[in-house]
């Protein structure tokens, strides 16, 4: 999970480690298979629709290269080049 803007950067421009602050688990990018872990990390975002006010929890889908996944609770990839949008 990430925030909206953040996300829309990571969509147009791929995931850079030097905008990565915290580093839990060890030095990388990190991403989960598990929704609902995920969703802890993401925040709530509200949007105006055609049906009215809605609100969702922003979080992205990627791929990621599983042989250089460093694996914990998280998927945590060495590098940008690891893992994209």
């Amino acid at each position: 999970g990430t925030k909206r803007e953040s996300g829309s950067n990571i969509y147009n421009n791929g995931f850079d480690l030097k905008y990565c602050a915290r580093f839990a688990y060890g030095k990388g990018i990190y991403s989960s298979p598990n929704i609902d872990t995920a969703q802890g990390y993401s925040r709530r975002i509200t949007i105006q629709t055609k049906q009215g006010t809605k609100k969702f929890w922003y979080v992205l889908q990627v791929a990621v290269n599983p042989a250089t996944m460093n694996v914990n609770t998280h998927y945590i990839a060495p590098t940008g080049a690891d893992i994209r949008p």
